[in-house]
């Protein structure tokens, strides 16, 4: 088909569904479900025009494109798109991510499903502990996950005055500030 052979020059992958056994409402659902990023729509008056309806995935907005600037316009929004959806994970991961000094503020946050920047000695008996008390810990709490934390990276911006902060579950000198949190 004309389209495929359009993007084909433009590095754009292009699936045209034109089985004629489902309806429109099932092709739309079946194909968001398979993660397509846009959703073109095309039928007898979109043909007659020469024009295609672009529905965005992320935002649901609708776009009316003329095939001459279909492949440039597709393409700019896949850009779009992701820098969009890469902008929104960033600041989900910044807003639940919760610097801690001390067991209690770390087991409330934890049981937040939050992840904890916490001081640590960085003994591996220190981290079986940490793992332990955690699990016993989310048992106590009703709303909380159940699970044991874990250690997950240091991060390279994580600042620590390593004279002057304490482990955060054994009190012993800290050697680095990990994230902490659970596996879901």
């Amino acid at each position: 088909m004309e389209f495929e052979e359009r993007f084909g020059k433009a590095k754009v992958r292009v699936k045209v569904d034109d089985g004629k056994y489902n309806k429109p409402g099932w092709k739309f659902n079946y194909w968001e479900l398979k993660g397509v990023p846009i959703r073109m729509e095309l039928g007898k008056k979109d043909y007659e025009n020469e024009e295609v309806l672009a529905v965005r995935r992320d935002t649901g907005e609708k776009l009316i494109v003329k095939w001459e600037n279909l492949p440039k316009t597709i393409t700019t929004l896949l850009e779009e798109m992701h820098e969009n959806i890469f902008e929104k994970a960033k600041s989900e991961l910044n807003g639940s991510i919760v610097d801690v000094n001390n067991w209690e503020d770390f087991m409330q946050n934890i049981n937040k499903k939050k992840v904890c920047l916490a001081p640590w000695c960085g003994s591996p008996t220190c981290e079986l502990n940490i793992q332990q008390k955690s699990k016993e810990g989310s048992r106590k709490d009703a709303t909380a996950a159940i699970g044991a934390v874990k250690a997950l990276n240091v991060p390279f911006n994580s600042s620590l005055a390593f004279n002057e902060n304490k482990c955060f579950a054994c009190g012993n000198p800290a050697s680095c500030k990990p994230l902490w949190g659970r596996s879901y």
